[in-house]
C-alpha cells in the first residue's frame, strides 16, 4: 500500500513509531507500506503529506501494542455505504446486530470490503477495529466514524417495517 496525501487531509496528525504510521484515525504496520522510507524523518514526512501536518515520532511501538494485544469479536463488512456528515461510510455489523460506519477512503486504502470480517474490542463498536482478533499479524487498526447512532437511527425504520410485515428477521450482514 501507498501512503498519500489524501489520507492525511482530514486527520492531519502523523504518528510514526519504528513499526506503525497512523494519522490518529488509522495505523498501519510499517511493512506493509510501500513508501515507508517517506516518513523515517520529520522533513521527508511532512514532505509528503503536506505542511499542515503535526509529526510526532514515538520512541516505542506501546501505544499501538495497546490495540494489537486487546481481544475482539467478529464484524461483517455490509456491502452498503451510508453518507454521514459528508463522509461516505461503509456499514459494518457485529453478529448481535449493532451497526458501526468505517470511512470508505480507508477501507479502500486497507483493502476492506463486502463479505470481510474484521474485529472490534466494544460491544458498541467504538473502539478501533482491526484486522485479526489479537495478536503481532495484524497489519492495520482503524477507528470508526462517528455517527453509528445516527445510521442506526436512519435504518430502524426499515428493520421496524419488515418485523411489521412478519418478514424473516435478517442483518445487514446477511445481506452481503
Amino acid at each position: 500500500m501507498k501512503l498519500t496525501k489524501k489520507l492525511f487531509a482530514f486527520h492531519s496528525s502523523l504518528y510514526v513509531s519504528p513499526s506503525w504510521i497512523s494519522n490518529g484515525h488509522f495505523a498501519v504496520k510499517r511493512a506493509i507500506v510501500d513508501n515507508a522510507a517517506l516518513f523515517t524523518t520529520e522533513a521527508t514526512a511532512l514532505a509528503t503529506v503536506g505542511k499542515g501536518a503535526r509529526f510526532t515520532e514515538r520512541d516505542t511501538d506501546q501505544v499501538f501494542q495497546s490495540w494489537v494485544d486487546a481481544t475482539r469479536t467478529a464484524w461483517t463488512v455490509t456491502a452498503f455505504l451510508y453518507d454521514s456528515n459528508a463522509k461516505r461510510c461503509r456499514i459494518i455489523q457485529s453478529g448481535s446486530g449493532v451497526i458501526a460506519l468505517l470511512d470508505s477512503d480507508y477501507c479502500e486504502l486497507l483493502d476492506i470490503g463486502p463479505g470481510d470480517t474484521i474485529y472490534n474490542g466494544t460491544v458498541d463498536g467504538s473502539g478501533p477495529f482491526a484486522n485479526g482478533d489479537t495478536g503481532d499479524d495484524l497489519t492495520w487498526i482503524l477507528m470508526p466514524v462517528g455517527g453509528s447512532k445516527e445510521c442506526r437511527a436512519a435504518l430502524d425504520p426499515i428493520f421496524s417495517a419488515c418485523w411489521r410485515m412478519a418478514a424473516p428477521p435478517v442483518t445487514l450482514a446477511q445481506a452481503v
